[in-house]
């Protein structure tokens, strides 16, 4: 008895310590999985203060410093969130894996339209600060619009055609739906990069008709450098690559001295440009230069007339002394030098040893005099010299040199067919390639945007947060907005290319499509802020369940 006692209660005791440890690690395990829950949240709540200060930047630089932040915690939050997986993967029930499948759900859509979000602000910071951006605006939000239309369109359907489909049938058409995705996005990857060499190669095959820039520019404390066709604004330090094609160097020239303000009543281009399309239907062009011939008459007289104005406000050499001109009044200068000199020899001669300092003082002023006029191009009183009119006549002569020599060369009827041959060439296989490489991205995005749909929609029907009716609503939203975008998209384009429109029409055009970016911005924030509220839901239900399980 004493053995089996014994035995009986040794037993006990062993039961006793296993229950105590599987107690114990249960507890430990679900407090590994509230930590992770509690690090995942945290790193979310970093993205989302970023986020907050997208929605209040008012520059295009402070929008892109804070985007680049968004997506280095963004990629934080995802290093947590595959923790947090591991920590998830065991020891939840099917109530509590669904809540946290729903949770990581919502933050993803929570996070993803924050990026859409910054994305299209910084659109619209550019298009706002630049009036003349609006037409190129306009014609990718046509080919977005497109593609969202395509894509909410697919998104109803199967939330029509599948809305009755059992859950298990569900799941396997979405692992076909998301193999398909897969084959589609690595199709628009390979789509995306012979678009941007396409694009390269175009750039690249302008460069001896266009000007460029090149410049520093630092973006997230990285100093990287910068080719543009447009002078940065930001920067004053950046040097300038010339073309080689002599007829578009002449029209840069000219364009330099119409702005420099150094022609009298002249302050814009002198060269003006035509833009030359692809084709009717394309958006690649290039801005080939022209000159009117009322411009060229007009300048030309301005430029002749600074010259005259210039040589006759000098003179000549030979100008006597009661001569308006820069030679005459220093032939003054010389003949005031010249009786003082006379009057001091005079003072000398007639008296010695006499005091003549006054008059020797004369002498020297008036030789300083004439010495300042010939070497400074302003005297002690401030007034300009003979110098200065001698500079300024030489400066409008070397504008009417540089002027002429460039004109002659766009004159050239050779060098001028050269030039717009070679327009022409680039635009018949760059600028055609290019467009071709365009539209096999945006066919090959508009494959992907349907693929996703399929899987989108599969998955939320499985996750049946929302039921069929609001999720065909949705679409239906979207559909009607992005339909509007279309609509103001080709209103402005229309603006643009049509000769009748007025000023004030095209104003208006540009306005609508503002006052829509800033609409579809609205539409983001409140979906975005829908889904953060269904996130902390299913957060807050699932700490409740784990709690109470680690309770027991």
């Amino acid at each position: 008895m004493a053995v089996l006692a014994l035995g009986s209660t040794t037993l006990t005791s062993c039961v006793d310590d296993t229950e105590s440890a599987s107690v114990t690690a249960m507890r430990d395990a679900r407090l590994r999985q509230l930590q992770a829950l509690a690090d995942q949240e945290e790193s979310q709540a970093k993205i989302d203060a970023i986020t907050a200060q997208m929605k209040e930047a008012t520059s295009e630089a402070e929008l892109a410093m804070l985007k680049a932040q968004y997506e280095q915690q963004l990629a934080n939050y995802q290093q947590l969130k595959a923790m947090a997986e591991q920590q998830m993967a065991t020891g939840l029930n099917q109530y509590q894996s669904e809540l946290y499948n729903d949770y990581k759900n919502a933050i993803d859509q929570v996070n993803d339209l924050a990026g859409e979000i910054a994305e299209q602000s910084l659109d619209l910071i550019e298009l706002k600060a630049d009036s003349s951006s609006a037409a190129a605006y306009a014609q990718e939000e046509i080919i977005k619009a497109n593609r969202n239309i395509a894509y909410q369109e697919a998104l109803k359907n199967n939330y029509e055609a599948l809305a009755a489909t059992d859950i298990e049938e569900l799941k396997a058409k979405e692992a076909e739906a998301e193999a398909a995705k897969t084959e589609k996005d690595k199709a628009l990857s390979l789509a995306d990069n012979s678009k941007t060499e396409a694009n390269n190669a175009f750039t690249n095959a302008k460069a001896d008709i266009i000007r460029r820039y090149v410049y520093q520019q630092t973006i997230n404390n990285e100093t990287v450098t910068k080719i543009s066709e447009t002078k940065p604004s930001s920067s004053t330090d950046y040097e300038t690559l010339e073309p080689t094609n002599e007829v578009a160097l002449a029209a840069y020239t000219l364009n330099d001295l119409g702005n420099s303000g150094d022609i009298t009543n002249w302050n814009t281009n002198i060269a003006t440009t035509k833009e030359v399309k692809v084709s009717e239907e394309s958006t690649t062009s290039i801005n080939q230069f022209e000159i009117l011939a009322s411009t060229l008459s007009q300048v030309t007289r301005l430029v002749e007339g600074k010259v005259k104005d210039a040589t006759d406000a000098l003179g000549t050499e030979g100008d006597k002394s009661d001569k308006s001109t820069a030679w005459g009044r220093h032939q003054q200068l010389v003949e005031t030098l010249e009786a003082a000199q006379k009057a001091y020899n005079d003072a000398v001669k007639a008296d010695p040893k006499g005091d003549h300092s006054a008059l020797l003082n004369n002498v020297k002023d008036a030789q300083e005099a004439v010495d300042t006029d010939l070497e400074k191009e302003r005297d002690k009183f401030g007034y300009v010299t003979l110098l200065y009119y001698q500079k300024q006549a030489e400066k409008a002569e070397a504008i009417q040199t540089k002027f002429n020599e460039a004109v002659a060369v766009f004159n050239d009827a050779t060098k001028y067919k050269a030039y717009t041959d070679r327009v022409a060439a680039i635009l018949a296989k760059e600028g055609k390639a290019k467009d071709a490489a365009q539209d096999a991205y945006w066919g090959a995005m508009q494959e992907l945007a349907i693929a996703e749909a399929n899987a989108e929609s599969i998955s939320n029907l499985i996750a049946d947060t929302l039921d069929p009716e609001t999720l065909i609503a949705q679409c239906d939203t979207q559909i009607a907005l992005e339909k509007e975008t279309l609509a103001i998209a080709e209103a402005l384009i229309y603006s643009v290319n049509a000769g009748g429109t007025s000023a004030s029409e095209r104003e208006a055009a540009y306005a609508d499509l503002i006052e829509n970016a800033e609409k579809k911005i609205e539409y983001l924030e409140a979906q975005k802020d829908l889904q953060q509220k269904m996130a902390e839901q299913y957060k807050s239900q699932l700490e409740a369940s784990l709690n109470s399980g680690s309770a027991e």
